[in-house]
Order: C-alpha cells, then structure tokens, then sequence
C-alpha cells in the first residue's frame, strides 16, 4: 500500500475542500493519507468529510511518504521541496496560486493523481542552494537551504548597498546596488527575473548572481558553474545592519565583517511531472503573454 502526504493551508477554505477531494481520490484507490498535526487539528475541528489518515509531526511527513500533494501557489511549493529534498520524496504541486509555475496539475485535473499512485510519471531534479552566515572571527551563525534564492538587501528601506564578491577566493566583484541576488535555475523565473537576470533552462547546473538595480553601467548577472564556493562579504561599516533572505520566507540580520558563504546544496528535490511539456513551452504559458 502507498502513502501520500497532503500538504496545504487548511485554514484556507478553498485550498481545504480541494484537499479534502484529493485526499478521498488517493483513498479510494487505497492510499493511506498521511498530514502533519497541526493539520490535523484544523481537519478534526472543522472538515467532517476528510477521509482516514494519520497525522505525525511535520519532520517525519515527507520520509514517511511515496509521494507528496501539495496544495498552492510556488511558494508553498518550494517550501514543500526543501523539506521533501533529504528524503528525496517526489512532489506534485496543485495549482491554487497565481502563477504556479512549478505546479503539475489544476484544481479541475485530480483525475491525474492516478497516474501518480500507478508510477506513471517522469521526475525532475531540482537544485538547491546551502547558504551559510560566518562572522568576522569565523563563526558560523546561520545555516539553511534556498530552493529558489539568498538575497542580501538593506531591508525595508532602499538604500544602496556595497558587498564584496568572490569566488574560491578569487574576487569577482566589488558591488554598489539595491542588493544582491543568489538563485538557482528554478529561482531564476522568480525575483532574479524580475530584476533583469537571465531565464535558466531547470536542466543547467548553475548558480547565477543578480544584481538589484546596480548603480553601474556595465555590472550585469554572472552565472557561475554548481561547484562553485561563492562568498559574499559586507565591508563597509557605515551601515549598522543588511539583511539575509532565504526563498522570500526568513530573514537574518548581517553585521559588518559578515561573510555569506553559498554553494551548491547536496539534497535534491523531485518534482513529478505528467505533462510532457517543455521547460520553454511551460515558461511560455505561465510568462509570455500575460506578463504576471
């Protein structure tokens, strides 16, 4: 028997009678339910035609599943596959966003969730980033994954920054722009996009840099190889703090002498695909002609 885990905002009414529809689709066909318990509490409290399922905490959902439903917009999704990636547990995203660049199917295709239980899908691999924080002794005081991008930025307020960048010690560039953005290929049709960075093929092993509104005539994105050690240092004691974000979710203060260490992570997310579209058919879609 396969396990699925359903993962989405159940506070959400339409997000949950979508779920809870899915969810009965999966048992029909014998699939266990698996949801977190925070889940669990909101479906025993207010969905009455949720079907059977477990509830364990939100650590072991992922590595106790055959595969993962998820339930949103991309947001929700790249949060899905960094916590689906150690256990390397494929995802299918849902489209209930805006864009849903990184979602497989639509509300009206659950249908599809049969092929899912039946094996008949192809998986995509995804790269991540493993972002780390060193203080000016050395020590390390932050560490985590960005399934989409790090960006350093000064905050709430636009002012322009300045950062050293290297790479395995070699300096690259000494910056002065809005900020600075770190992306894998997938964050690359996300804020990088939006700040004039380059479309990457998912397929490409890489990690580009963009920066945000550069006060320069010739700085532009660089993309560098996946084996890359990329350092980014705060040099100028001017400013009395930056700000580190993580995929748009977290943010970590920097202080001067801070050293923003980034590199190619070793877990992988999957992501199930059904559809045999292309990556440029799909950007396309979702890019080309709406422009939102």
């Amino acid at each position: 028997m396969k396990t699925a885990a359903i993962i989405t905002n159940f506070n959400n009414q339409t997000k949950a009678e979508i779920a809870t529809k899915a969810a009965k689709r999966l048992a029909e066909k014998g699939v266990s339910i698996l949801v977190d318990v925070p889940s669990a509490k909101i479906i025993s409290r207010s969905i009455t035609d949720f079907p059977e399922y477990k509830s364990v905490q939100p650590e072991k959902l992922c590595p106790q599943s055959d595969f993962v439903v998820v339930l949103g917009g991309d947001g929700t999704i790249v949060d899905t596959l960094k916590r689906s990636a150690a256990s390397r547990t494929p995802v299918i995203g849902i489209n209930l966003g805006r864009l849903g660049f990184l979602a497989e199917i639509e509300p009206d295709e659950l249908e599809l969730l049969d092929r899912v239980i039946d094996g008949d899908y192809y998986t995509e691999e995804r790269e991540m980033l493993f972002v780390q924080v060193f203080s000016e002794g050395g020590k390390k005081r932050f560490a985590d994954f960005a399934a989409n991008d790090a960006v350093i930025s000064h905050g709430s307020i636009s002012k322009i920054i300045d950062l050293d960048i290297s790479e395995k010690g070699i300096p690259i560039a000494n910056i002065r722009a809005d900020g600075l953005i770190v992306s894998t290929p997938t964050g690359s049709t996300a804020y990088s996009l939006s700040a004039g960075g380059p479309v990457i093929d998912s397929r490409v092993k890489c990690i580009c840099i963009t920066p945000i509104c550069p006060h320069s005539l010739t700085l532009k994105p660089i993309i560098f190889p996946d084996n890359s050690v990329i350092d980014i240092k705060y040099p100028i004691q001017r400013e009395k703090k930056l700000y580190l974000t993580i995929d748009g979710r977290k943010n970590i203060e920097l202080f001067f002498g801070d050293k923003v260490s980034i590199t190619k992570s070793n877990r992988v997310p999957h992501l199930i695909r059904l559809k045999k579209h292309s990556f440029y058919t799909k950007l396309q879609v979702k890019l080309g002609s709406t422009g939102n």
